[in-house]
């Protein structure tokens, strides 16, 4: 779980600091790599140990497009690009943190329990599309999109692709014979030292084993800015008054994401979550992230699976959080010697499986319509985002529960006592 948390805390600095912003990436994966720390020593916390939070990829788009629209666009040139983005980073976890300790204090994240399961059904079924996704371009750079289509038909000897599949169909044949929680551990140890002994001592292919497309580059060189060295001046001010939408936006869509992706986890899980507590959970670890130069934490629903099918408990944070901070302190030379395909194989197999879960299974226990409704949904959030696809299913759902309804024939029914009596009689 740590050394997934420290893949996607790289990809999701990236994503934000990309572009004319790529220079100061270190400093970005610092932010990302302390945030899932902090994330993961507040799990220890929260209602199940397995439930893993960090950086989220919705919350790291929004926060892409404000930081290209003004760090690099240079609106305030008399402030340093570093400073620059680090106090919209800082302002925007601030104000998301605010937001989860508001919406908690107020009771007012229980209005997720009126989410149809549709929508539930249909925000798992994306993570696990996306997961899938995430997992084959962690293969190869071949994501579940017209871009990975296109780079695959390009180039479509990929030697790794394959292996990666091939290591997803063995460790799903293994889970189905022994505990995952014995098999994922003893499969990363096994591909990783079988991996280099092949790659780096015994292929006879120069090209096809190069290192490049089999291994993770060694993370070193980070860099730490911490919030209280923030150098900015009053130039600032008015653009970070001028945001203030932008940061409702992140933190709109940062709430969503930690409620949707409870109320999916309660499904998965079979019970039920204290949303408020959860909520003010993941509120002090953000502000607290905030204030040692990270940024907002969200829940996963993707390595909460995957850290409950390990069979997690009270260590897992802890685990997950020395890992993230192993690399900040300069041990990030070890991912080097993790194959992707190993990694990209674990991911690809928990997209699949949740898939499988809840779209084809759920052919057996859904009507038509419904079963329609949850593909129609995924559709929409693969194509248009969370907030979009969460919206227009919420619609969808909504309406079809009420064409339903109105034609059952009580809701038409205009009877009195003189028809209809009850057992008990009231003035």
């Amino acid at each position: 779980i740590g050394l997934t948390c420290v893949i996607y805390a790289v990809s999701y600095a990236a994503l934000m600091f990309s572009g004319p912003l790529s220079p100061l990436l270190p400093y970005a994966i610092t932010a990302t790599l302390l945030t899932a720390a902090v994330a993961g020593v507040a799990s220890t916390f929260a209602e199940d140990p397995t439930l893993v939070s960090g950086p989220d990829a919705n919350t790291s788009s929004v926060l892409a497009g404000t930081l290209g629209a003004t760090v690099a666009a240079g609106t305030v040139a008399s402030v340093a690009p570093l400073h620059h983005a680090f106090a919209i980073l800082l302002v925007a976890s601030v104000a998301t943190g605010l937001t989860y300790l508001s919406i908690g204090r107020f009771g007012l994240a229980r209005l997720v329990r009126y989410i149809p399961f549709q929508v539930m059904a249909g925000f798992l079924a994306s993570t696990g599309w996306l997961l899938a996704s995430g997992g084959l371009n962690i293969i190869a750079g071949t994501p579940l999109s017209r871009d990975g289509l296109e780079l695959l038909l390009q180039q479509p000897w990929r030697p790794e692709l394959f292996t990666g599949i091939g290591l997803t169909l063995l460790l799903a044949w293994l889970q189905k014979r022994f505990h995952p929680a014995v098999v994922i551990p003893a499969f990363m140890v096994g591909t990783s030292v079988v991996g280099n002994l092949v790659l780096r001592l015994a292929c006879p292919w120069e090209q096809a084993c190069a290192l490049p497309h089999w291994f993770f580059p060694p993370f070193d060189g980070l860099q730490w800015l911490p919030p209280w060295r923030l150098q900015v001046d009053s130039a600032l001010l008015p653009e970070l008054v001028a945001l203030l939408p932008s940061f409702a936006a992140v933190a709109f869509v940062a709430t969503l994401g930690v409620l949707l992706s409870l109320g999916s986890l309660e499904l998965s899980y079979g019970r039920d979550f204290r949303l408020e507590a959860a909520l003010r959970l993941h509120g002090r670890s953000t502000l607290l992230s905030a204030a040692l130069g990270g940024s907002m934490s969200v829940l996963t629903v993707s390595r909460s699976a995957l850290c409950r099918i390990m069979g997690g408990g009270p260590l897992s944070g802890w685990v997950t959080a020395a890992v993230c901070v192993a690399v900040l302190l300069g041990l990030g030379w070890m991912l080097a010697w993790i194959p992707k395909v190993a990694l990209g194989a674990l991911v690809l197999s928990l997209g699949a499986g949740m898939l499988r879960h809840w779209v084809l299974d759920l052919r057996h226990t859904l009507g038509r319509p419904e079963w329609l409704q949850v593909v129609a949904i995924m559709l929409c959030i693969l194509a248009f985002g969370y907030v979009t696809g969460f919206v227009a299913g919420l619609l969808a759902a909504c309406i079809v529960f009420v064409l339903n309804y109105s034609r059952m024939p009580a809701t038409r029914l205009d009877s009195t006592l003189a028809t209809v009596r009850s057992s008990v009689i009231r003035s």
